[in-house]
């Protein structure tokens, strides 16, 4: 028993939940990394699927591994996109008391938009599902913050790793409303999301 206490002496299990590497492999880096999942994730209600993002962006920043972070998070969000894009007509036809034409003018997406964005997909749900009772149980999802993620992704890594706790403390924080969105869609559908992260 007392090999057992020392082995989790000053390892928070929660953290170690996350990121089991952190304390054997990564000791200079252990006190960010475990302030950051202590006060800004520990709250959050995570997912599996959840805990292996957070895993693999978390594993990518104690590397100094930019294109790891960038591969997660362009997965995650590709794969979300395209599950969204595929499905917009279907699950607003449900939800939605409006038209599909009068969501794109209330969201202020141009008619003439071929390929809709992330943070319009998003935005496009969210009001579908506010004209119905899905709306009343949606968890915040902010379309601008994830689209703004993604696009760092796409475009400026040495911006997302410079910024990454602000960054992934967004990502976690959604990441609620987007499980519940996509459950709501495969209800919908039937049809499931087919990714590593969701």
């Amino acid at each position: 028993m007392d090999s057992t206490f020392r082995e989790i002496r000053g390892r928070d299990l929660f953290v170690q939940s996350i990121i089991p590497e952190l304390y054997e492999l990564y000791p200079g880096k252990i006190s960010f990394v475990d302030r950051f999942l202590r006060t800004k994730v520990r709250s959050e209600t995570l997912s599996k699927q959840d805990r292996d993002l957070l895993h693999n962006l978390i594993l990518g920043v104690l590397r100094d591994n930019e294109s790891a972070v960038i591969k997660t998070l362009l997965i995650f969000f590709t794969d979300l996109e395209g599950y969204l894009r595929k499905n917009l007509g279907r699950s607003v036809e449900r939800y939605s008391s409006r038209p599909i034409r009068q969501l794109y003018e209330d969201a202020k997406i141009p008619k003439d938009t071929k390929h809709v964005s992330l943070g319009n997909l998003l935005t496009l749900y969210i009001l579908a599902f506010r004209d119905s009772t899905a709306g009343d149980a949606l968890p915040r999802i902010h379309p601008e913050a994830l689209a703004h993620l993604r696009n760092l992704a796409a475009h400026s890594a040495e911006e997302l790793l410079r910024g990454w706790e602000n960054l992934f403390e967004t990502l976690v924080k959604d990441l609620p409303g987007v499980r519940y969105l996509i459950r709501v869609i495969e209800r919908i559908t039937g049809s499931g999301i087919i990714s590593a992260y969701h």
